[in-house]
């Protein structure tokens, strides 16, 4: 009786671990995400694609968010502000940001935020 009973307190124990393990990060839950990418923009110009896929929101009556990439140190690489919600277009069904960088910029940003509630962050993958 006692292995039996420990038996089934490991297996409660292996379903509740797995449960808390997929619970929760969905972004069909209101959980949005951010993804970047490296870009050229169609004039040829280097950028940052920044596009939120899932809910992401901002406070009541905001119009516009604030971008911040930002470099190994937290230092600011570049900054600007966007309409809300971010627009979509043929090329990208999802909300998304051309920010422009130059060369030297996209050397050093390593990620981006974006101020939404709450904020959505992402690192931008290496070369």
């Amino acid at each position: 009786m006692l292995k039996a009973t420990a038996v089934l307190a490991a297996l409660m124990a292996v379903a509740g671990i797995v449960l808390a393990l997929t619970a929760g990060g969905d972004d069909d839950a209101g959980g949005g995400r951010m993804t970047l990418e490296r870009n050229v923009s169609p004039s040829g110009r280097g950028e940052v694609l920044v596009s939120v896929t899932g809910e992401a929101d901002v406070a009541p009556n905001v119009k516009e968010v604030a971008l911040r990439c930002l470099d190994r140190r937290d230092r600011p690489v570049t900054a600007a502000r966007y309409p809300w919600p971010l627009q979509k277009d043929a090329a990208d069904p999802q909300p998304h940001i051309h920010q422009a960088a130059s060369p030297s910029e996209l050397d050093r940003i390593e990620r981006c935020r974006i101020g939404t509630r709450p904020p959505l962050a992402a690192t931008l993958p290496l070369r």
